[in-house]
């Protein structure tokens, strides 16, 4: 597996940025220093509207999202990023007690989970880790294909060029043909 920082860094080079929503500023603070000592850029807002703001505004690589806030909770956060960014991670925090609250944002899209409190704060940089790789394999899948179509078309664009050139010359080899079977029909 990749070190801690070479998992870190993005395609082009830059820190990953990490937006967090939670309600409980303590968890929100604690998250930012440990993941901000292993060289991720932090962003922090204390509900979900806030956090959808930030995530309009900043576009972070990987959000990290508290399910019970006040004023819009993690599942609408996580059904409006869907909707306007589907490739972004989404990992929730869930408090022990709600599985079933987990199980459902991961029904609706989200990527994995962290049960709250975080007893292990390796388990946090693995599952974001793990995340980033994943979302990055698929940016690169998806840069792939693109590429791999682009090739395609103009494969077939070549094809059809060669085709039509092809078909002039057959028409121009019909003419000397025709030109030729004259000349031999008036030859005998």
């Amino acid at each position: 597996m990749k070190n801690g920082r070479d998992a870190l860094q993005q395609e082009d080079s830059r820190i990953a940025t990490i937006l967090t929503i939670d309600d409980e500023e303590s968890i929100r603070h604690s998250i930012r220093a440990y993941l901000e000592d292993r060289n991720f850029h932090v962003l922090e807002a204390e509900n979900g509207r806030i956090g959808v703001e930030i995530f309009r505004s900043k576009k972070p690589d990987l959000l990290l999202v508290d399910l019970r806030m006040p004023e819009m909770d993690g599942l609408d956060v996580l059904a409006t990023i869907q909707h306007e960014s589907p490739q972004t991670p989404f990992i929730i925090l869930s408090g022990k007690g709600v599985l079933a609250d987990a199980v459902e944002a991961l029904l609706l899209g989200a990527w994995d989970y962290i049960f709250k409190p975080i007893q292990n704060m390796s388990l946090l940089l693995n599952t974001v880790q793990k995340a980033l790789e994943r979302a990055h394999l698929i940016q690169e899948n998806r840069k792939y294909r693109e590429h791999l179509e682009e090739e395609i078309a103009q494969r077939t664009r070549e094809l059809e060029r060669a085709n039509q050139e092809l078909e002039l010359v057959n028409k121009d080899l019909k003419l000397v043909n025709d030109e030729l079977q004259f000349v031999n029909d008036e030859l005998h």
